[in-house]
């Protein structure tokens, strides 16, 4: 039942896995992120309400002078329009009185742009995986500062225009119909996080008889993906260069392994990771802390023993002392410093060392 269950679920991580595409750096809207930011600002006295629209220099001033006020904030990433949001939820955990300008206190949680093709059901069959996810990331004492967009349609034109419509990022009409086509095409249920929102793509033939646990499946992965950018940063979709994105996201096999190990426990948490290690071990003949370390950028999907090297690095960190919690550590070093470094701390051994343990 395990092993069922299990290539189930390696099933749909192929279906969401959303890798960032190389290209011109797309320039952030006006986002609720930094409106909270420079409303905390305002509230603590270090920002004049006319300074209040735009990202600039007071907003840079503002942050420096909150660095000086409130220790939990000397060590994070400068501040820009692109981490605003962490910035903006560490705030709300250092002073209580700042969360009231967290997007998720002035409004939803979870704002639904659902398709008319999707009927009653349809919608609250996601709306209630949403509240699954939310409630297992809730036991782990995750709380979200930016409202997710969650947008479901079984047409591919309007996901498109959705995405286009609701990104936090100007994005072209040929990126967005690339990336929806890329992610959804051809797939029964699929889905992927960008900043601020889990699209959600359904073939209109999809037997949604299977949709409770194939939902919360892929709801708890992409939850875990957009947790780890409201804590450590909003990127662009597209990125300068792969260099980047490793400074700032991590290696693509943690970033896809941490959401595997979460995605496992929230469906299975009577199930010991143990039990998932061993399980991954055998179906595999043999794995290499060599390759591991190559599946580092986004070309790392092409190879097709990435979903096994994902997955079993990712439970492997979460049968570690701090468990699954260890990845929420992690992602809060890593707001702070470079990757490794936060890996080293968060895991009790370097990247190198788990490299050489690995197989």
């Amino acid at each position: 039942m395990l092993a069922t269950i299990r290539t189930h679920l390696i099933i749909m991580l192929l279906a969401c896995m959303c890798i960032p595409l190389l290209g011109q750096k797309s320039h952030a809207r006006t986002s609720p992120a930094v409106e909270c930011f420079h409303d905390q600002a305002i509230q603590l006295g270090l920002l004049q309400p006319a300074n209040s629209i735009e990202f600039g220099p007071q907003s840079l001033k503002a942050a420096q002078r909150m660095s000086l006020r409130f220790d939990e904030l000397k060590s994070l990433r400068e501040i820009s329009s692109d981490n605003a949001i962490a910035w903006c939820r560490e705030l709300g955990l250092a002073d209580e009185t700042l969360k009231a300008f967290w997007p998720t206190k002035t409004g939803p949680k979870f704002e639904y742009i659902f398709s008319k093709a999707l009927n009653s059901g349809q919608q609250l069959a996601i709306q209630n995986a949403i509240l699954f996810a939310f409630t297992y990331f809730k036991s782990l004492d995750v709380e979200l500062a930016g409202t997710v967009k969650v947008i479901a349609s079984t047409d591919l034109s309007e996901l498109t225009q959705n995405l286009i419509d609701n990104s936090q990022y100007q994005i072209s009409q040929s990126k967005a119909a690339s990336i929806i086509n890329r992610q959804c095409r051809g797939r029964g249920l699929g889905g992927f996080n960008a900043p601020g929102m889990i699209i959600i793509c359904i073939n209109p033939r999809y037997n949604w008889r299977q949709a409770q646990v194939n939902l919360r499946m892929l709801l708890a992965h992409e939850m875990s993906h957009e947790i780890q950018r409201q804590m450590t940063g909003y990127r662009p979709i597209g990125i300068e260069s792969q260099d980047e994105f490793l400074d700032e996201v991590g290696p693509l096999w943690l970033v896809e392994g941490s959401a595997i190990a979460f995605q496992f426990r929230a469906l299975l948490p009577y199930v010991d990771v143990n039990e998932h290690i061993s399980v991954f071990r055998s179906d595999v003949g043999g794995y290499s802390g060599e390759k591991l370390a190559q599946l580092t950028y986004s070309d790392a999907t092409s190879d097709r023993d990435f979903p096994n090297y994902a997955a079993l690095a990712g439970h492997l960190l979460a049968s570690r002392k701090d468990g699954h919690r260890g990845f929420l550590n992690y992602w809060k070093l890593l707001a702070r410093e470079d990757w490794q470094s936060a890996f080293t701390k968060a895991f009790g051994l370097s990247p190198d060392a788990f490299y050489k343990e690995f197989h």
